[in-house]
């Protein structure tokens, strides 16, 4: 089990409350959550500096993305859908919320850094139907885009906000969702110039 103090803090609460701060068009509500969410990522055995962030900072309701769609889950849809969801945990993920077209944003545990991401739900989907093989479904389509969650949030939401501005509107160019992601490089944090995006805001 990796320990807080095993790699550099990258879970930054001052930063990712600024995220959420201008996520949507909505402000977060923090509380301080009920004492069943910290049992439950204790339970799950989520690395120690996971459990502190999230429970530092729980948000009342669920937080969604410019126009009302997605966003980030408050501690009771966490456990609901990790729940129902089991094969995340099982490969080192745990979800936190979801894109405006119903994708995963997820935190890969096994990633010092806390890099974050995507798992597309259509993909999740056909992939427990169709690729039983895979040790497991999840971590086999997860692409990570992002260093850590807040500058996951930070880039769709500005992404978001982009295309409901562009002429023609949806053109953005940091991925939205787990289709985005298809022509997007993290290394350089662009798009493949052979690939343009193209976006799916409405």
């Amino acid at each position: 089990r990796l320990r807080a103090g095993d790699s550099p803090m990258a879970l930054d609460s001052q930063k990712y409350r600024s995220s959420l701060a201008r996520l949507g068009d909505e402000q977060p509500a923090f509380v301080d959550p009920p004492a069943s969410f910290r049992a439950w990522l204790v339970a799950k055995r989520l690395p120690d500096d996971v459990i502190e962030f999230l429970t530092a900072n729980a948000i009342a309701e669920n937080l969604p993305f410019p126009r009302g769609c997605g966003g980030v889950w408050p501690p009771e849809d966490i456990i609901g859908l990790n729940e129902q969801e089991s094969s995340f945990l099982a490969g080192g993920l745990l979800a936190v919320g979801n894109t405006i077209t119903g994708d995963f944003i997820v935190v890969d545990l096994r990633d010092p850094g806390r890099q974050a991401g995507f798992v597309g739900h259509d993909e999740l989907a056909g992939g427990y139907a169709e690729a039983r093989h895979l040790e497991n479904v999840p971590r086999s389509i997860f692409v990570p885009v992002a260093d850590n969650l807040d500058d996951l949030l930070w880039g769709v939401s500005n992404a978001l906000r982009e295309g409901f501005r562009s002429d023609p509107p949806g053109q953005h160019n940091y991925p939205i969702d787990y289709c985005d992601t298809m022509n997007w490089d993290k290394t350089t944090g662009r798009y493949h110039p052979s690939s343009p995006s193209e976006g799916r805001a409405e």
